[in-house]
């Protein structure tokens, strides 16, 4: 019994270096930037998200189409997907490994598309939600993404991390152990049109 738990507690160490060994890679090599690494989303910010996604599809009078670019290995999708049938959920992965597993795990949801591409070769149009947890290196370019192709009204709610240059609607606040604890929420243009003065 003590083996296995020396064993689980190995994997657990060397999943926490290889998850921090990508997260400096995207803060010095700029190539590597233009796709994060797997890096899960867990937490109160995880179950947060998607409770206030959840209040926001059930007061919805029309289906609503969900979007999670970069969305792993599809959790947060299959726990929304299953309580809301009426609405359409894709989720973009470029990890051809993390889609397929994304993919097997949706494929008894009818109302799920997981699309294996970069997120900035897909469009961002006629989505009313739109959920990620990516990485700050990101950001900005996620940014002019919504910029360009983003569809008014849209929603968008961000794990721990900001946009440069946009205006939140509301910063909701997560007391944790981590640094990062913010959930970031914008609504397209008002984010990025809004008036200095």
């Amino acid at each position: 019994m003590i083996w296995f738990a020396v064993f689980i507690y190995v994997l657990l160490m060397a999943a926490l270096i290889w998850i921090w060994v990508d997260i400096i890679r995207l803060f010095v090599n700029q190539e590597f930037r233009k796709c994060p690494p797997l890096v899960p989303s867990f937490g109160k910010q995880k179950k947060i998200m998607i409770g206030r996604i959840d209040a926001q599809l059930q007061k919805s009078e029309r289906p609503f189409n969900v979007l999670d670019p970069g969305c792993g290995t599809g959790t947060l999708l299959i726990e929304l997907a299953r309580k809301h049938p009426q609405h359409r959920f894709v989720g973009i992965e470029w990890n051809r490994f993390t889609a397929a597993v994304a993919a097997f795990r949706t494929r008894k949801l009818t109302n799920v598309q997981i699309i294996r591409r970069d997120m900035f070769d897909c469009s961002f149009k006629d989505f009313d939600i739109i959920a990620c947890f990516l990485m700050q290196p990101l950001m900005e370019r996620f940014g002019q993404k919504l910029k360009t192709d983003g569809s008014k009204g849209t929603v968008v709610y961000s794990n721990s991390f900001y946009i440069p240059g946009f205006r939140a609607d509301e910063i909701i606040e997560v007391k944790g152990f981590y640094k990062f604890n913010n959930i970031y929420v914008y609504r397209i243009p008002q984010a990025y049109t809004f008036s200095s003065d």
